[in-house]
């Protein structure tokens, strides 16, 4: 229906009838989480995650849409705390690190924060460009100049063959 082009609410309706269905099923509930989202409908996506998130609540993939719902829906606090407790879930990825600096400079405007979790999640994968890259964007913005040519040389040496560094 939604690649048809088919009305919002009888999408909706579709996925709200799969995750009725079989409610301990993640996927039509991710589905119907990221539906809302795409939309910009954040506080149904919102009600979505946290209904998903009670019912199942060891999913890492549910809690990333909730932390995500939360974020786009404003509540800066609330996701971050969804974030640490994915990343707990979660100790090898660097992913809800990233995330959690995601919340910190587009919802809190914390730069330091955000930075913070940056290195974090350069802790767990030392070689993670995007987070090489956010560090360099606001060791720069800072004008932390030094900071961010001893990140590229650090690229350079992750990196030898790729341009990516220079």
């Amino acid at each position: 229906s939604a690649r048809a082009g088919g009305p919002k609410t009888e999408v909706a309706e579709l996925i709200t009838k799969a995750v009725t269905a079989n409610p301990t099923d993640k996927s039509p509930r991710l589905l119907l989480v990221e539906f809302h989202l795409r939309n910009k409908d954040y506080e149904l996506a919102l009600s979505a995650a946290q209904n998903a998130v009670a019912t199942i609540p060891d999913s890492p993939e549910l809690l990333d849409a909730l932390g995500r719902a939360l974020q786009l829906s404003g509540d800066g606090n609330q996701a971050l705390a969804t974030f640490a407790k994915l990343a707990g879930m979660q100790p090898q990825s660097p992913m809800p690190h990233m995330r959690m600096a995601d919340v910190n400079l587009t919802v809190l405007k914390d730069k330091r924060a955000a930075a913070q979790e940056l290195r974090k999640a350069l802790e767990v994968k030392p070689d993670l460009l995007v987070a090489q890259r956010g560090l360099i964007l606001l060791a720069v913005e800072s004008k932390q100049y030094q900071e961010a040519l001893g990140i590229v040389r650090e690229i350079q040496k992750q990196r030898p063959k790729e341009a990516t560094g220079y």
